[in-house]
């Protein structure tokens, strides 16, 4: 288990982005979340909410 740093949530599953994300997998809405580290309110989640998808290849994404 991982706590970010900018937005002190617990993580279980965390890839930093080479900018300014992070790319986490959110348990209250069993998505995976997409999130920008310069302005935290700044996210995606993926539209698929199977946990066991991963946020590999080409997928759908929804604005939060």
């Amino acid at each position: 288990m991982t706590k970010c740093k900018k937005c002190s949530k617990l993580l279980f599953f965390i890839f930093r982005g080479i900018r300014n994300s992070h790319l986490y997998f959110e348990n209250s809405t069993a998505r995976w979340r997409l999130q920008s580290l310069r302005d935290p309110n700044k996210m995606l989640d993926m539209a698929e909410k199977n946990p066991d998808v991963l946020p590999i290849g080409t997928h759908n994404w929804e604005a939060m």
